[in-house]
């Protein structure tokens, strides 16, 4: 599921643990509306 949910907010992202925790908090915050593309 995370794999999913970051390739989806950031589509071939190259991340680092700070980006994809503030990518899982920005998304637990904002929802997916919030993230949209």
């Amino acid at each position: 599921m995370v794999n999913s949910l970051i390739d989806w907010c950031r589509p071939g992202g190259d991340l680092t643990p700070a980006d994809l925790a503030d990518t899982m908090i920005a998304v637990a915050l904002d929802g997916p509306r919030g993230r949209g593309a």
